[in-house]
């Protein structure tokens, strides 16, 4: 079964679920799906990680000869947007810094902490993850 056929038939079963749905149709069709999406965040999570490379390459190293004028000049100057990688990018970062935030208040009422501190970094962290999140960050982030 493909993706699209699968994403169908999930889509197929929740229309015509009712009271005397087979629930081990239900069960396979959930799993088959969560292996999916799966495989899909891992695939997402490659491809990410591949462009922000070639992203990278391109800004620092690769320089392109101009055809008409024969000057070399940084590919990057007119590099295209990338803004699928770069939501990505920004919410990956978000969850790090949202992960530091739930270790902040884990950390409170713990011995020799400084709870009130540790909660205004924890604090500090969610609002700064929800401006990476939304691409509203200072200092090239």
């Amino acid at each position: 079964m493909t993706n699209k056929e699968l994403v169908a038939a999930g889509h197929a079963l929740a229309k015509a679920q009712g009271a005397d749905a087979p629930l081990t149709e239900i069960a396979k069709l959930v799993s088959d799906l969560a292996t999916r999406l799966d495989v899909i965040t891992v695939l997402s999570d490659v491809l990410t990680a591949e462009n922000l490379a070639l992203k990278n390459y391109i800004d620092g190293e690769c320089y392109v000869e101009s055809k008409r004028t024969g000057v070399y000049t940084c590919a990057g100057i007119n590099k295209p947007e990338t803004p699928a990688t770069d939501a990505i990018l920004s919410k990956v970062r978000a969850e790090g810094v949202e992960m530091f935030a739930a270790h902040q208040r884990a950390m409170i009422g713990k011995p020799q902490k400084n709870d009130a501190a540790t909660s205004y970094t924890a604090r500090c962290a969610v609002e700064y993850a929800a401006q990476l999140r939304a691409g509203r960050t200072e200092g090239g982030v």
